[in-house]
């Protein structure tokens, strides 16, 4: 049985360009691994809104897969700040680098209401 999935995310607005370089490249490669049945990026409707669709023969060729050069990992950190707690900050950074360096590319400030 395939081992496959698909995963969303976004890309900030001044890094598309470069995202979308790098997503060709990598789908140039990715087929050359063994066991590698599909995979491709979306683009998707929402601006920055990207997908990828990753199919591999067994969850080994999907660890191989991560294991090359170009699927090296991503930390991603959440983080909630709650210090002012009627508007509550959740913020997210990754880091390809084992968490050396940090690349903060989301914020979220939220608002509590009361019901009515």
């Amino acid at each position: 049985m395939a081992y496959s999935f698909l995963s969303r995310f976004r890309v900030k607005a001044d890094r598309d360009a470069d995202f979308v370089k790098l997503c060709r490249e990598m789908e140039g490669v990715v087929h050359l691994e063994p066991g590698t049945l599909g995979f491709k990026f979306f683009r998707l409707d929402e601006p920055g809104m990207f997908a990828v669709y990753e199919s591999f023969v067994d969850e080994a060729a999907d660890k191989a897969h991560q294991e090359t050069d170009h699927g090296r990992p991503i930390i991603v950190v959440f983080r909630w700040d709650v210090r002012n707690p009627s508007l509550p900050v959740w913020s997210q950074a990754f880091s390809t680098d084992e968490g050396k360096t940090w690349e903060w590319n989301s914020i979220n400030v939220s608002e509590r209401v009361r019901s009515p």
